[in-house]
């Protein structure tokens, strides 16, 4: 019979460990729907996550993009203004 891990217990154990204490309870558990719904949140949450890194990552471009069209801006008027 499984037994629960104490919080301890639980935060010092392996992924490894986690995922083969899971799939030998699997067998013994009977799921409602609530896990069914929180497998939606987590793949949607971590579609978004994704999602989410992607915009970043775009908006840093574009902000070294601005940052480097506002240095030449500021090049070109100093040049301008000396001659």
């Amino acid at each position: 019979m499984f037994r629960p891990y104490t919080w301890a217990e639980l935060a010092s154990i392996s992924d490894e460990q986690l995922i083969s204490a899971y799939n030998q309870s699997v067998s013994m558990t009977a799921v409602g729907i609530e896990y069914y719904l929180e497998e939606i949140r987590h793949r949607r949450q971590a579609r978004i996550a994704a999602s989410v890194e992607k915009l970043t990552n775009r908006i840093l471009w574009l902000t070294v993009c601005v940052t480097v069209l506002t240095l030449f801006n500021v090049g070109v008027t100093v040049v301008n203004f000396v001659w």
